[in-house]
């Protein structure tokens, strides 16, 4: 077993635009399972006084835990994970670890250039639920067969 840390720093913003710094201490737990390999990754984000720990197959989807934890406490994490349109590609969540994803755009395939850090921001940030961001996935997707009925 092999175990590999990191540490981000991010901001997060309530219902009245206040912004609160966070840290990220995340953790990758490498381990074999007969001839297959795993991991497990873990997010403990700590503001304040308060701590929020998740896990998942990768940073991506333990974000999205922690985000739907932050949710219920009224604050968006302001980075690209929490992004609208960022979501990250299998080859991404295999190889990253889902620490990098794709900014996207309707009806536009996305190239090596899109992919952003999910804990880095920007000035284009929108920050949205976990379930707004499933649904841009899915309107994405949808744009290219929309596109592809229109050249019939």
């Amino acid at each position: 077993m092999s175990v590999k840390e990191r540490h981000f720093e991010i901001c997060l913003v309530n219902e009245a635009g206040a912004k609160i710094s966070a840290t990220l201490d995340c953790e990758t737990t490498y381990w074999n399972e007969g001839k297959f390999s795993r991991r497990t990754c873990r997010i403990n984000l700590r503001f304040g006084d308060s701590k929020i720990t998740a896990s998942d197959r990768d940073f991506f989807e333990a974000f999205c835990r922690v985000r739907e934890q932050l949710a219920e406490m009224h604050l968006l994490p302001l980075c690209y994970g929490a992004n609208r349109n960022v979501f990250p590609s299998g080859m991404l969540r295999d190889m990253a670890n889902g620490l990098t994803a794709y900014r996207m755009e309707m009806g536009r395939r996305v190239q090596r250039g899109d992919a952003v850090r999910i804990f880095d921001s920007g000035s284009d940030i929108d920050p949205v639920s976990v379930e707004v961001q499933k649904q841009f996935l899915d309107q994405w997707l949808q744009s290219f067969l929309t596109a592809a009925e229109q050249i019939r």
